[in-house]
């Protein structure tokens, strides 16, 4: 099944000839969306181009209200309900808020993903990839009050436009190396680029092999962890637990792209956040398949109002032995009246080469 994911979340028009999608797709979508885009309108909308294979219940838009989707998003669901009620079931719920665990089958399933995750960390190798990231914005059609007053689980967001615009596109090496990320940029929309991001009035979310994961499951961070629900994420039943890292316990940082400073900084801006977020977990391995993390403590009086991440982790080959990576993610943030959202691909793994006299960009 062709993955849903970006063209859906972009609200693309999809050709006729485009395959309906699995109902364990949509809601994969949504929830994903709930992080990396804020507007309801906007997420409601990527739905009109969108046909099922599967029934949708009006139970399963009972399980999304409750993750989180707005007014708008229910009702494109309650359209597409009635367009799919002749079709079959979807073989497993793809969402479940019933059927909990057992604590200690709740204790035992985290122990599998700390035991995995600490093995992860220790057999990473040396190793490079290409990372391409597409870049789009949106702009509020008003001017932005001085401060949007909110929760951390209901933000209040501000009005956006009617869609995600283009922004061009960049690419590069990404290397991990002695444990940690470097990055140079080779093309930027697709012509040749020797410069560094921060001359593109860019920025790059750096952590996302072993720093993030170090950040939700080192028992320094000390995570508080809570079971959330089950859900299908590529044809298997995922454990979501929700976990949250306070700020005195946060290696986490938010590094502000020029194009959104306020004056003529020339050094980085970066402070740090608390945050919080889910992972997807395989019960049986403790093997992590997806992270979401939202920034907490954002507001008008911080250069960032909003920011949220998923990360995708798939099996990959580098020389001859397998790994979980990453070889997805989106990432979302807001700053004054601009929403930015970048959508990333990794690929080529390979291993790296000790002789390499690439100069790489290291934070």
């Amino acid at each position: 099944m062709r993955a849903l994911l970006w063209p859906l979340l972009l609200a693309l028009a999809a050709p006729a000839a485009e395959p309906p999608v699995a109902l364990s797709d949509l809601v994969s979508t949504l929830t994903c969306a709930l992080a990396t885009d804020r507007d309801d309108q906007r997420i409601a909308r990527s739905l009109d181009t969108t046909r099922l294979s599967e029934r949708l219940s009006e139970e399963t838009i009972g399980m999304l209200q409750r993750a989180g989707v707005g007014p708008a998003t229910v009702l494109g669901l309650q359209a597409l309900r009635k367009q799919s009620a002749a079709l079959s079931s979807a073989s497993e719920d793809p969402i479940s808020y019933a059927a909990a665990p057992s604590a200690a089958e709740q204790a035992r399933i985290l122990d599998a993903v700390r035991l995995w995750s600490g093995a992860y960390l220790a057999s990473l190798p040396d190793f490079t990839c290409t990372r391409t990231v597409r870049q789009f914005r949106d702009r509020s059609p008003v001017p932005v009050p001085t401060c949007w007053v909110g929760s951390a689980d209901k933000p209040v967001v501000p009005p956006s436009g009617t869609h995600w615009r283009d922004a061009g596109s960049f690419s590069g090496e990404l290397a991990y190396v002695a444990g940690r990320d470097h990055f140079r940029v080779t093309l930027v929309n697709n012509k040749p680029f020797s410069g560094s991001l921060e001359q593109l009035g860019r920025d790059y979310a750096w952590g996302e092999f072993g720093g993030l994961m170090v950040e939700i499951m080192d028992p320094h961070r000390e995570a508080a962890f809570r079971w959330e629900r089950w859900e299908m994420l590529r044809g298997g039943r995922k454990a979501v637990f929700r976990y949250a890292v306070d700020l005195a316990h946060s290696h986490y940082s938010l590094r502000v792209p020029l194009a959104h400073r306020r004056g003529a900084e020339s050094e980085p801006w970066i402070f740090p956040a608390a945050h919080h977020g889910f992972i997807y977990v395989d019960p049986q391995t403790g093997v992590i398949e997806r992270t979401i993390l939202y920034a907490d403590g954002l507001d008008c009086s911080t250069p960032l109002s909003a920011a949220g991440d998923v990360l995708d982790y798939s099996t990959v080959r580098i020389a001859g032995a397998t790994f979980q990576l990453p070889t997805r993610a989106v990432a979302y943030g807001r700053a004054e009246r601009t929403e930015t959202r970048e959508e990333i691909d990794y690929r080529d793994y390979r291993k790296f080469e000790s002789e390499s006299t690439v100069k790489f960009d290291e934070r």
